[in-house]
């Protein structure tokens, strides 16, 4: 089965020269939903209905309704929402939910060379609920408007995001090691991403240069990251 690099920590802070960022035409797919003694099988609802040839799983913390996360398997407690582990782990403590996800072959990852930069937002997964002058009396979960958006240098039809316009993508995003040591400390995963990209956008500087931007959706994100040691 493949398997993502070794990561190694850093706590420098990170500048724009420490991230990479891949597409992968393999599509990502919950497998089912994990919760503390069982699960929800969920064989078409992440985006595709089957696994891609060569993926691997992983686990993905999705929700804590407790007042705390234990550790369980790889993850410590109180581990962030996203944070994503290989393998199946199963939550085992009340209040904690995890997805089981697969994730296309790392192998097939694909740089974008002449990207501009990229912004992932994570829609809200819960809506506040007033009651009388409470205004958040309780929350209820609800579906996230997450959004992507990379910005590329314009090249060609055949390279950077033109490539993947209109095609049904997993972007990745590889933050590294700053000062240039080719480990990565973390790896973003966001998955089932269709780009709107536009052919072109050209200003009326004639020594600018042309850019364009390409937006769009995902349903899948897996945040792999270096632990502190």
């Amino acid at each position: 089965m493949p398997a993502l690099p070794t990561m190694q920590y850093s706590k420098l802070t990170k500048t724009s020269n420490d991230v990479a960022v891949y597409y992968n035409l393999g599509i990502g797919m919950v497998k089912k939903r994990m919760y503390n003694g069982g699960f929800i099988s969920d064989p078409t609802c992440g985006g595709s209905s089957a696994c891609p040839g060569g993926s691997f799983d992983a686990t993905v913390l999705t929700s804590v309704t407790a007042d705390d996360q234990p550790a369980f398997g790889a993850f410590p407690a109180n581990a962030p929402i996203g944070a994503a582990f290989e393998g199946e782990i199963a939550p085992n403590a009340d209040g904690v939910f995890a997805n089981l996800v697969c994730l296309p072959n790392p192998a097939n990852d694909v740089l974008i060379c002449f990207d501009g930069g990229v912004e992932a937002n994570l829609g809200a997964s819960y809506r506040a609920v007033p009651r009388k002058y409470n205004p958040a009396d309780h929350w209820l979960p609800q579906r996230p408007e997450n959004t992507l958006r990379i910005s590329d240098l314009f090249v060609s039809n055949w390279s950077g995001i033109e490539r993947i316009r209109g095609r049904r993508v997993t972007i990745i995003v590889k933050v590294f090691v700053p000062g240039g040591s080719g480990a990565p400390t973390e790896i973003q995963y966001y998955s089932n991403v269709m780009l709107n990209v536009p052919t072109m956008n050209s200003g009326n500087d004639g020594n600018a240069n042309i850019e364009i931007q390409g937006e769009g959706n995902f349903s899948i994100y897996a945040i792999f990251a270096a632990q502190p040691v």
